[in-house]
């Protein structure tokens, strides 16, 4: 600990700086109405720029106010504020997190970091843990199919995280540390600097530990993250970014079958380097090359345990978008990756993929807006992949839309799909095996088609939206047992099932006077496998989210107290295919008391499930109890 405090210290030695985000967030609830008021730009959804109230898709903009003022120890805590998102938690703080949204699984959902995929090739998903939040501007979510725009793995959704770059000339740093229960410590040091010459750097070093909760649950991560921007005459810009994470934890196990010895190395490094020009009048074409590494380790001395993997992904992309005329924009591009495993228990493969994606975004009429997506997936093993959208909006202010739309999205299988090691178990007293389970090198790619309509809408204080949709899943992979010779089963993943997913999304804000906020969030799912005609595991039929927030001002505005308070519900669920386990609903409370010194030093204090609950997001992997933190946060201007 000293050591890291004397390198926080030595940070804020340094010439110091901060974005405008940070400002809106240290002046106060009074500035943020404003902000809410502008309406955000939203990229993602359309991959041009859009202000939220005329975006014409499913999207939502978590801002970095959003993010400081919730009680979130991780990035699952902040994404879960949103309807139809699901975050399976296989334990406490640094312990394994997956996103799954409108009924989908983790690998069906696409999650970036500025615009690059960092998906997990091997498992399909992320471990949420990997990206850390101490350096995110703002997240943009897409809820629903998006391959017509980003290819595999966006069957479900789309999470783009939009780290942290510098805005103003003055330098800035800052320092946040924070205690809790069961040793929980964390440091963040954060520094912002730009030159006259339109050099901009912005850097982010982090370290977290925790005791944990059970046996062999204990965690230490650290993250470093970094941006270079350079500007490029008129609209031009070269930019470099990493993220580097390192991961130490033990692997507790269910709580019915532990593993008190079992430990994990998390390693990654994510490397993007963005060019951004403007060629002419009315065009912009961007540029992006980038390297995912990511390695793990893990030992189990109990189990006679000990696997090691390596994942890369290597990706260029260009893309090119013009406008014809005011009413006219046309956007089309290009991608190659190449995906990349070297395992101890999987083998060395790799699965490479090109892709062109085109997209024309009409207003057949001043209030009317025709967008019509297709993108062409040609890989190396599978079979192409031909994903188109069209989206009809009407768009009668600049605070309103509704909209309806039709698509087609896929997913490929993972490294573990395909190339799971063969396990065979020999219990039989005539020497056969009695279980036995392998990877299936046949699969073909899930793919869906879905339908979604939606209204958003804005009036005076008050904003919200409802959205529903409809997807059908086709050659699903589920393990199955495909031998019933043996007497335990021979499993291996297959495209046997077909899913029907179908629901309906609310969320509204409201600002009560100049110092509240309120927030309401609930989502109706009803996933189903066509096959079994059983709910999908893991997908509620009802939940909700409720948050109100006061702040109050004293002494002319010197102090700030602002006091937040949230109440989030998941209804009942199953935790396997064939609905043999169940898992109760579960209600949790959560607070926060923060309070604001001269715009420049935060003092706050967080409890997390107030009322002390047993409750667990995932079979066997029970959730911590009622839990405390604090932390203080300084900022300094040069």
């Amino acid at each position: 600990m000293r050591f890291r405090l004397l390198f926080g210290a030595f940070l804020l030695m340094s010439t110091i700086s901060v974005q405008a985000d940070i400002i809106a967030m240290t002046t106060g609830i009074v500035d943020e109405q404003v902000d809410y008021q502008l309406q955000p730009i939203v990229v993602t959804a359309t991959r041009t720029p859009h202000t939220l109230g005329e975006s014409d898709a499913n999207v939502d903009v978590l801002s970095s106010a959003d993010i400081q003022q919730s009680t979130a120890l991780h990035l699952g805590d902040v994404l879960k504020l949103l309807p139809g998102v699901n975050i399976g938690a296989f334990g406490g703080i640094g312990q394994n997190l997956t996103l799954g949204m409108r009924g989908s699984t983790s690998a069906q959902v696409l999650i970036m970091v500025d615009g690059v995929p960092v998906n997990d090739p091997q498992y399909g998903g992320l471990d949420l843990n990997l990206i850390s939040l101490d350096n995110v501007e703002r997240i943009e979510v897409i809820r629903g199919g998006a391959s017509s725009l980003y290819g595999a793995d966006a069957l479900g959704g789309v999470v783009n995280l939009i780290t942290r770059s510098s805005t103003y000339e003055k330098p800035f740093s800052s320092i946040d540390y924070q205690e809790g229960n069961d040793d929980f410590e964390k440091v963040v040091a954060r520094f912002d600097s730009r030159s006259v010459h339109g050099v901009s750097l912005n850097f982010m070093a982090s370290s977290k530990e925790h005791g944990g909760h059970r046996i062999n649950s204990d965690y230490l991560g650290r993250h470093l993250s970094g941006r270079i921007n350079c500007a490029l005459g008129e609209g031009g810009k070269l930019s470099y970014s990493t993220q580097i994470y390192r991961g130490e934890l033990g692997v507790p196990g269910m709580d019915i079958m532990p593993t008190p010895k079992a430990r994990q190395e998390d390693r990654s490094w994510n490397q993007a380097l963005a060019l951004q020009t403007v060629p002419a009048q009315g065009h912009q074409l961007r540029m992006t090359l980038y390297r995912n590494d990511n390695q793990q380790e893990y030992v189990n001395p109990d189990w006679f345990t000990k696997a090691s993997h390596r994942r890369w992904t290597h990706g260029f992309e260009l893309q090119h978008s013009f406008a014809f005329s005011d009413v006219q924009k046309r956007t089309a591009g290009l991608e190659l990756q190449r995906r990349s495993l070297d395992s101890t228990e999987n083998g060395r493969h790799h699965l490479d993929r090109g892709a062109l994606f085109f997209q024309e975004e009409l207003d057949v009429h001043s209030e009317i807006r025709l967008r019509l997506a297709a993108r062409f997936d040609h890989h190396a093993k599978f079979k192409d992949q031909l994903n188109p959208n069209l989206t009809l909006a009407w768009l009668p202010s600049d605070f309103t839309s509704i909209f309806i739309s039709f698509g087609r999205s896929y997913r490929v299988p993972t490294f573990n799909d395909l190339y799971w090691p063969t396990s065979e178990y020999d219990s039989d007293f005539n020497g056969q095996p009695d279980y036995k389970e392998s990877g299936n090198g046949s699969l073909k790619p899930e793919w869906a088609t879905a339908f979604q309509g939606g209204l958003r809408a804005q009036a005076g204080e008050v904003s919200g939206n409802v959205c529903l949709f409809y997807r059908k899943v086709r050659d699903l992979i589920q393990w199955d047992n495909v031998d019933q010779s043996y007497l335990y089963g021979f499993w291996m993943p297959v495209n046997r099932s077909q899913a029907t997913v179908s629901g309906l999304e609310c969320q509204t804000t409201a600002l009560l006077g100049k110092n509240g906020q309120a927030s309401l969030t609930y989502t109706y799912l009803d996933a189903k496998d066509d096959l079994l005609n059983k709910h999908l595991p893991y997908q509620p039929e009802h939940q909700f989210a409720a948050h109100l927030q006061y702040g109050l001002s004293v002494i002319r505005k010197q102090l700030e107290v602002i006091c937040r308070l949230g109440v989030e519900h998941i209804g009942e669920r199953y935790a396997d295919a064939r609905e043999g386990e169940k898992l109760p609903s579960s209600t949790v409370v959560n607070g926060k008391l923060t309070a604001k010194v001269l715009d420049r030093v935060r003092v706050y204090l967080v409890g997390k499930n107030l009322q002390d609950k047993e409750y667990s997001l995932r079979s066997g992997y029970p959730l911590p109890g009622r839990t405390f933190y604090g932390g203080i946060s300084w900022e300094f201007w040069d």
